[in-house]
C-alpha cells in the first residue's frame, strides 16, 4: 500500500492519520508529503494499522505516540500518567513572574511541571513528588531525556515533607480534581487515563485536604514569603477560596484560568 492510499483509507482525521503513519515509519510529517507515492514496508504497515485500530477505539493520540508537547518540549507519556493539558501551562507563566529558590511540584505525574520549572527557572531547586511510583518512573525518564536536575520523592500529599521539615517558597499542585458525578463530564473521554490522577470526591476533596494541611503547617513547610499555585476546575474555585480565607484571612488569592494563586 502507498502512503497516500493509507492516509485516504484510514478512516481517521487527516492530522491523526499523518501523525500515526509518521510514527509507524519513524519519520516526520513532511516526509509523507514528499513521499506520498512511496510503498509502505510490511512491518511499518502492520504498526500503522495497529495504531489506527487503537485510535479508532478511543485511545488518546498521546498514548499511541508516547509523546505530548508541553510548554514547547516533548514529554514521554504512557498510561501510567495523565496526559499534560495546555491549561497547566499557566502555572509556568505565573511562576516565571516571581523569583523562587525552593519549588515543590505536588502530584507530578509525567513530571511536566517540575521539569519545565527547572528548565525555565534554572537557579531554583525543584522537588517533585507523587503517590504513584509508576508515575515517578515516567517523570524520572522525562527528567533524564530533557536533562533536568529534579529531585523525585514518593509521598502521600505532604507527609514526606512534614516529616523532613522541608520549606518551599513555591508549591505547585495539580492534584486530582474531577468528580465522576458531574453531569456535564464525558467520562468516556477519560477512560484510558489513570483514575488515581483524575478523580476526587466532589472535585475538591484532595485540594481541600492539601489547603488545610499546608496552611495549618505553614511554619514548617513554607518560607516567610511564599506562593501556592493550585490547579482546579473553575467551578470549584469559590469553594476553595472560601476554605483558604477561613484558614488564613490574610492570604491574597487570585484566579487565572484553572489556576488559583495564593500568596
Amino acid at each position: 500500500m502507498l502512503i497516500r492510499e493509507w492516509l485516504i483509507s484510514s478512516g481517521l482525521p487527516r492530522e491523526d492519520a499523518e501523525l500515526i503513519l509518521a510514527h509507524a515509519l519513524k519519520k516526520d510529517r513532511p516526509f509523507l508529503v514528499t513521499h506520498d507515492f512511496e510503498k509502505i514496508e510490511s512491518h511499518a504497515l502492520k504498526s500503522a494499522n495497529f495504531f489506527k485500530k487503537q485510535r479508532l477505539s478511543g485511545l488518546p493520540l498521546a498514548y499511541i505516540l508516547k509523546s505530548k508537547n508541553f510548554y514547547g518540549r516533548d514529554f514521554y507519556v504512557d498510561r501510567r500518567v495523565l496526559i499534560p493539558r495546555p491549561e497547566s501551562e499557566t502555572i509556568i507563566d505565573l511562576a516565571k513572574q516571581g523569583t523562587y529558590k525552593n519549588i515543590l511540584d505536588l502530584g507530578t505525574g509525567s513530571g511536566c511541571l517540575a521539569i519545565t520549572l527547572k528548565l525555565e527557572l534554572k537557579d531554583a531547586t525543584v522537588t517533585a513528588s507523587d503517590l504513584s511510583n509508576s508515575a515517578l518512573n515516567v517523570a524520572r525518564k522525562n527528567a533524564k531525556n530533557l536533562k533536568a536536575n529534579v529531585k523525585f520523592v514518593h509521598s502521600d500529599l505532604l507527609d514526606y515533607f512534614l516529616k523532613h521539615r522541608q520549606k518551599f517558597d513555591l508549591i505547585v499542585a495539580n492534584l486530582p480534581y474531577v468528580d465522576k458525578n458531574w453531569d456535564w463530564l464525558d467520562l468516556n473521554s477519560l477512560k484510558h487515563e489513570p483514575a488515581l490522577a483524575l478523580f476526587s470526591e466532589r472535585g475538591t476533596a484532595l485540594q481541600s485536604q492539601f489547603i488545610s494541611v499546608i496552611l495549618k503547617n505553614r511554619q514548617t513547610l513554607l518560607a516567610e514569603n511564599f506562593t501556592i499555585l493550585l490547579e482546579s476546575d473553575p467551578t470549584t474555585h469559590l469553594e476553595l477560596i472560601d476554605l483558604i480565607k477561613k484558614a488564613d484571612p490574610s492570604r491574597k488569592i487570585e484566579t487565572t484560568g484553572f489556576i488559583l494563586k495564593v500568596s
